[in-house]
């Protein structure tokens, strides 16, 4: 395996571990209390892996795109800036004719992620769907009911749930967040984290075939 073949599976595995981290929390988060804790006890860690997750993730994406490690601009935080790159990178008509060319070059292969996709525009409403996930997780409105709603987090920075203190200038009363925390609030970040999962996986496929066909 070459320098950069290590790179780009480094990448990958490294922002998939933390969001089948998240995925393994929330399964446990949906069973029945364990004696020593809440499950409650493990949202805002989960937060911070799903986020983690992103960020590191949506880098592996511009890695394979790129075919290089990660330039200096994007060693930042800023999810969606990085989200906005890879719209740059490839759009959606390059897409759907990248599917259109690979579907018909693995037409008998039974492995072919894509073979049972039924409308080639399913991978571009991923994406739509991943792009309103990464907002929905950079900005944390989600959470706006439970620690207040008078004001707007922009985490730039991913420290919103790293530390008890961050940098966003404001003091988060995690004790009070997490007794507001019910099981529809799990669930719903459990579903995030399934399409996620999906999402980056299918991409992941996908642009690496991208750079192959290159």
């Amino acid at each position: 395996m070459t320098t950069l073949a290590k790179i780009k599976k480094n990448w990958f595995d490294f922002g998939m571990s933390y969001l089948y981290l998240a995925d393994l929390a929330c399964k446990e988060m949906c069973i029945e209390e364990k004696p020593e804790y809440y499950s409650e006890d493990l949202y805002i860690a989960t937060i911070f892996n799903i986020k983690h997750s992103i960020e590191v993730n949506l880098k592996s994406l511009i890695v394979l795109l790129e075919d290089r490690q990660i330039s200096k601009k994007l060693e930042h935080h800023n999810q969606e800036e990085i989200l906005n790159e890879i719209h740059r990178l490839v759009g959606e008509k390059k897409i759907i004719d990248l599917i259109e060319k690979l579907t018909e070059k693995n037409k008998n292969n039974k492995e072919w992620i894509f073979k049972d996709i039924k409308e080639k525009k399913d991978v571009v409403l991923k994406m739509l769907d991943m792009a309103k996930l990464v907002s929905k997780y950079h900005q944390l409105n989600f959470l706006k009911d439970k620690i207040g709603s008078d004001f707007i987090i922009e985490d730039t920075n991913n420290t919103a749930f790293k530390y008890p203190q961050n940098n966003l200038l404001i003091k988060l009363d995690y004790e009070e967040i997490l007794k507001k925390i019910d099981k529809k609030d799990i669930l719903r970040i459990t579903i995030d984290v399934s399409k996620l999962i999906d999402y980056f996986l299918t991409l992941n496929t996908l642009f690496d075939e991208c750079i192959k066909e290159k």
